[in-house]
C-alpha cells in the first residue's frame, strides 16, 4: 500500500533491507500498467532518507539540485540500477550482474572512507546529485556480498514483483494484507466457480 512521506507517495517498506526496496518502488512489475514510485528526483531523494540511504541534511542539499538536468539524469540511472537489481534478485542474470558491477564501480571511484556513527569505516557514495544512485549501488553490492540468491525472495504473486530478504524461508508474500489477501480472494473464486 503507499504511504505518503512529506507529501511523496512511497510504497511500504517491506523488504527489510534498505537497497531491497528500491525495487520496490514499482508496484507490480508484470502488470500491463505498473505503478511507478519514483516519478521524479525528489522522490527519489525522498526514498533514500526514508530508508537511511541519506541523511536528513543531505537530503536538502541534493533536493537543491532536483530539478537540473543532471538530477533527470541520474533518476534515469536509478531505474536502470533497479532494473538490473530486479533482474538479479529474480533470475540471477549475468548481464545484469555486470551492469550493477559498472554502477558499483562507478559509486567506488566518487567514494572516499569515511567513519559513521559506529566506528565503522565504509565508503561514502562522493557528494552531488548522484550520491542517492552511488549508495543505493553500494548498499546492493553488500546485500548480494551478505546473503546468498535465496535469502532474497520475490512475493508468491507473479505480477507483483516486490523482493525481501527472508534467510529463514518462510515468507511468501510482500504483504499478506495485499498480495497474500488478493491470492486467497483468486483461490475462493476460482472454487465457487467450478463448483
Amino acid at each position: 500500500m503507499p504511504r505518503l512521506v512529506d507529501g511523496i507517495w512511497l510504497p511500504e517498506r517491506v523488504s527489510g533491507h534498505p537497497a531491497l526496496e528500491l525495487n520496490n518502488t514499482v508496484g507490480g512489475w508484470r502488470y500491463p500498467e505498473p505503478r511507478e514510485y519514483l516519478v521524479d528526483y525528489h522522490a527519489l531523494v525522498t526514498l533514500a532518507r526514508d530508508v537511511d540511504v541519506v541523511s536528513v541534511s543531505e537530503s536538502r542539499d541534493l533536493l537543491a539540485a532536483a530539478d537540473t538536468p543532471q538530477a533527470r539524469a541520474v533518476l534515469d540511472e536509478v531505474k536502470r540500477l533497479r532494473s538490473a537489481q530486479h533482474a538479479i534478485a529474480l533470475a540471477d542474470s549475468t548481464d545484469a550482474a555486470a551492469e550493477l558491477h559498472g554502477f558499483v564501480m562507478s559509486a567506488v571511484r566518487a567514494s572516499r572512507y569515511i567513519r559513521d556513527n559506529a566506528g565503522t569505516l565504509r565508503l561514502d557514495g562522493g557528494t552531488g546529485p548522484r550520491m542517492p544512485l552511488h549508495r543505493f549501488a553500494l548498499s546492493l553490492n553488500a546485500l548480494f556480498e551478505q546473503h546468498s540468491r535465496s535469502a532474497i525472495r520475490a512475493c508468491a504473486d507473479e505480477r507483483c514483483g516486490w523482493v525481501f530478504l527472508d534467510p529463514s524461508g518462510r515468507r511468501r508474500w510482500c504483504e499478506m494484507a495485499v498480495c497474500g489477501n488478493r491470492a486467497k480472494a483468486r483461490r475462493y473464486t476460482q472454487r465457487h466457480h467450478t463448483n
